[in-house]
């Protein structure tokens, strides 16, 4: 751990090392401050309905909204990360999620959260594929994947402050002058965040430049790039691992409602390990994750290694009775969320092997995000439980199982490839 912390520290000497650091930290508040708005209702899921005097169903659309936002618009924003600047493009991104932000903080009705839901929906297809294109080329290729984990590392802290802040924030507000004031102070903090970190990050990015001789303000990416990144093996290889590391964080959010309904935990036990599960833990594997992909010259193995953990501590919950004692219970979901935490921040970080260059990150991001688990894994899990009762979670584990196997075999194919072609170099 020693050694690590050294190592990644190796990123923040010097002049650019501050400035580089102070960009983490703002992104690391900017990033959880826009998912946090766009998936607000997963947290203040009541005051929202009280506010805009809506039902379930109503509330449910908004994010069926951001969706299908995914759907039309991911390949067409990430080959536009490619085509222009993809800091001023997150930063456009952050701004405009702002500015929804705070017309729905002024005026919390439905009519207006439907705009503002449907600009967050652009807005999100443009952050991601830009967000993680910047966390690759602002490093030199040695430090790619502690920049991952750095990002990882910073992302933990800035959600885990402003959920804590968030919710107390409610409390306080919501006491005094009732569930409408206390979600448009949650709104206006999350807009104040945005624009204030943004801004930060922004202009640090500007002032230290990024380390990618062909990023894409040099070479532009083309209709033609389009179609051969559509047919590049690796762009589908690393579309299974995104996925894959994604049903496997819903899948890690069930364990939730798991230890309510099939161990008997108090919810709000519950509610708080769900918080030191997802964040917590982030905290200290993320940059550790980043490490030990820099230091085997390979993220895609410590991915490999990661879904294999996972796999096997979410097969031993399956065998658990209901009378296991809490403690084990919480060790093994522990362990769970330590591979989860670990693969979050690495859903793209084997792009480099599996030879994607740079300039077609963000195409390559758009493209494999028209298919996101959100769009129906949810709701299978969902129509698993209402159908089968408790014994819908064993359903669950195994379609998680399923699928890490899956995704091990992708990683497999990328790290194969990638050292075939080192091969191919130093024979050539």
């Amino acid at each position: 751990m020693g050694n690590q912390l050294k190592e990644n520290f190796k990123l923040f000497s010097g002049k650019r090392g501050k400035i580089l650091l102070l960009v983490y930290i703002a992104i690391g508040f900017a990033h959880p401050a826009m998912i946090s708005l766009v998936f607000m209702q997963s947290v203040y899921y009541d005051p929202m309905i009280a506010a805009m005097g809506i039902n379930n169903a109503q509330l449910g659309f908004l994010l069926t909204i951001e969706g299908a936002g995914a759907v039309v618009l991911a390949l067409p924003v990430g080959i536009m990360v490619d085509r222009f600047d993809c800091n001023k493009i997150l930063y456009v991104s952050f701004l405009a999620s702002a500015v929804a932000c705070g017309v729905f903080a002024a005026w919390p009705t439905y009519a207006v959260a439907l705009i503002a839901w449907g600009i967050l929906a652009i807005t999100m297809c443009g952050f991601i594929p830009a967000v993680y294109k910047m966390v690759r080329i602002i490093v030199p290729e040695e430090y790619e994947g502690r920049s991952f984990g750095v990002y990882g590392f910073f992302n933990a802290i800035g959600f885990m402050l402003i959920n804590f802040f968030g919710l107390a924030l409610y409390s306080r507000v919501e006491s005094s002058f009732g569930m409408g004031a206390g979600l448009s102070a949650i709104l206006w903090t999350f807009c104040i965040i945005l624009i204030l970190a943004s801004t930060v990050a922004f202009f640090g990015i500007r002032k230290i430049g990024t380390c990618e001789k062909d990023d894409a303000t040099l070479d532009r990416v083309t209709l033609k790039d389009v179609k051969h990144v559509a047919t590049m093996p690796g762009t589908w290889l690393v579309f299974i691992i995104a996925f894959s590391i994604n049903s496997l964080h819903i899948t890690v959010s069930y364990f939730t409602p798991y230890f309510t309904s099939v161990l008997g935990v108090a919810a709000v036990f519950s509610g708080a390990f769900a918080v030191i599960r997802q964040y917590g833990v982030r905290l200290l594997v993320a940059p550790l994750g980043g490490w030990l992909g820099d230091r085997m010259k390979s993220n895609t193995t410590v991915i490999v290694a990661g879904f294999i953990l996972a796999s096997f501590f979410i097969l031993l919950v399956i065998f658990l009775p209901p009378s296991v004692p809490i403690v084990i219970a919480i060790i093994v979901v522990l362990a769970i969320a330590i591979f989860d935490n670990l693969l979050m921040p690495f859903q793209y970080s084997s792009c480099r092997e599996a030879m994607i260059p740079p300039k077609y990150m963000g195409t390559v991001i758009g493209l494999t995000t028209i298919l996101i688990p959100d769009l129906f894994v949810p709701s299978m899990f969902g129509s698993w439980l209402d159908s089968f009762g408790n014994d819908g979670y064993t359903y669950i584990f195994l379609f998680s199982i399923g699928l890490n196997l899956v995704a091990i075999g992708a990683g497999i194919a990328i790290i194969r490839r990638f050292r075939r072609k080192q091969l191919q170099a130093i024979e050539g």
